[in-house]
């Protein structure tokens, strides 16, 4: 998969005939598929505390008052949603690991079940057809790294 772009499409405003593209190539090793981010889809179980957690907590920094503590939980529920992509076409996925979940208690010996969680992630991607696109880090920092 080295070389190859992972991308995804979104369509804004109303369809009309005159504005479908008219050319529908795509060109060389470009992939087409879904995404998500761990610190969006994941729940904090088995993860040390993140920069994103800081910031959802704290009052008046998100003007609906939501957190992340409950995500879509993919953690727990990715062999359901994985046979969605799978029911849907999709043929690749990117998700990203969360730094907080593999190193929750600062540097040194990454937390085994952390590890084995995306192990059983991908395995589940690769039994159902679906290229797995790993993101080693997207965003969520551990609370013990600093800002």
């Amino acid at each position: 998969m080295a070389g190859a772009v992972a991308g995804s499409l979104a369509v804004s405003g109303p369809a009309s005939a005159a504005s479908a593209p008219r050319n529908r190539v795509v060109i060389g090793r470009f992939v087409i598929g879904v995404a998500a981010a761990a610190a969006q889809t994941e729940s904090r179980d088995g993860r040390g505390r993140s920069n994103w957690d800081v910031f959802a907590d704290t009052p008046g920094k998100i003007h609906d008052g939501s957190t992340n503590a409950h995500c879509t939980e993919f953690d727990t529920r990715y062999p359901a949603d994985l046979d969605r992509l799978k029911a849907a076409g999709v043929k690749a996925f990117r998700m990203s690991t969360a730094w907080p979940r593999i190193q929750p208690d600062g540097p040194g010996a990454p937390n085994k079940v952390g590890l084995d969680l995306y192990a059983r992630i991908v395995d589940a991607m690769l039994e159902r057809g679906i290229d797995p696109w790993v993101t080693l880090f997207h965003w969520d920092t551990p609370v013990w790294a600093g800002n």
